[in-house]
């Protein structure tokens, strides 16, 4: 029943996708292919084609670690609840600039 209820308070929102950007979860918790999925669905219905392909370039530095998100300190702060996630983004966020 909760399960029902979830998916119908997901569908057709940003929170998956926000989900997907959240860096708590994906230093805790990895991103699975159902959350690529998810993140793809937000950015094409937020996007034009160019703009979620780019989005979605940018989406794999992160996902994959790359550049500054491979750093301990992002790591550290990600996972550090009086970090915001828009302090976090505006530290760490500087290897996609075109998010």
């Amino acid at each position: 029943m909760i399960d029902a209820r979830m998916t119908t308070f997901l569908t057709g929102t940003y929170i998956p996708t926000a989900f997907a950007l959240n860096p708590y979860v994906h230093y805790t918790m990895g991103t699975s292919q159902s959350v690529l999925k998810l993140m793809r669905a937000g950015l094409d219905r937020m996007l034009d084609t160019d703009g979620a392909a780019i989005a979605l370039r940018e989406f794999e530095t992160f996902r994959r670690k790359q550049g500054e998100f491979s750093t301990d300190i992002a790591k550290r702060m990600a996972i550090d609840p009086k970090t915001s996630l828009a302090a976090w983004w505006a530290t760490f966020g500087g290897d996609t600039p075109m998010c």
